[in-house]
């Protein structure tokens, strides 16, 4: 029973540190333009229509690469050499990538050590943890955005949830009427 939970968590690290292989040819293909020889007109293309990745995710992909590329070189060779270490979440690190000029000295060793030297136990944490405080250095505007971001998200969910309600006849109008009011709701909500 143990092994069988051990082995579950040694998979889970294989997941979670397969985007570190994944960014790293992104940053290549994208630089060495082999993308303009398989037909893509834009490298985003090649991305989303090859290999199913949306344009943000490719990007934080390729961020957090470089980010560790440039800053924990080592944590490479220590992927390379043992395919069950832990490393952070590709989205973690590319928000540290963006955030460290803003955060800087200190604050930012203290949210790399988190990140970096957490173990299968403590990681999920860990993530928390610099997620939190990457996010109490925001600035105004910044969280305005990132609220309005959400926002947009959420209207658009909203949206397709109430068309895909309208689009299934095995609905109630009471059900029907919830989701139109929901949706008129949610398009109200102005940042």
């Amino acid at each position: 029973m143990e092994k069988l939970r051990q082995d579950a968590m040694k998979a889970l690290r294989r997941h979670k540190s397969g985007w570190i292989g994944l960014g790293k040819s992104l940053v290549e293909v994208q630089a060495g333009g082999q993308w303009k020889d398989w037909g893509f007109e834009k490298f985003w293309d090649y991305a989303k229509e090859e290999l199913g990745l949306t344009i943000m995710t490719a990007k934080e992909m390729m961020t957090a690469y470089e980010y560790v590329l440039e800053n924990e070189p080592s944590v490479l060779n220590t992927i390379e050499g043992n395919e069950d270490a832990y490393i952070p979440d590709y989205h973690t690190i590319a928000t540290l990538s963006k955030a460290k000029e803003r955060i800087g000295g200190d604050k930012e060793d203290v949210i790399r050590d988190t990140l970096f030297n957490a173990t299968d136990e403590t990681a999920v944490q860990a993530n928390r943890d610099a997620k939190d405080l990457m996010s109490s250095q925001k600035e105004g505007q910044e969280i305005m955005d990132d609220i309005a971001k959400k926002t947009n998200s959420i209207k658009k969910r909203v949206k397709k949830l109430d068309k895909e309600i309208h689009n299934t006849s095995s609905f109630n109008n009471e059900i029907l009427e919830t989701s139109e009011k929901l949706s008129e709701m949610v398009d109200k909500v102005e940042i």
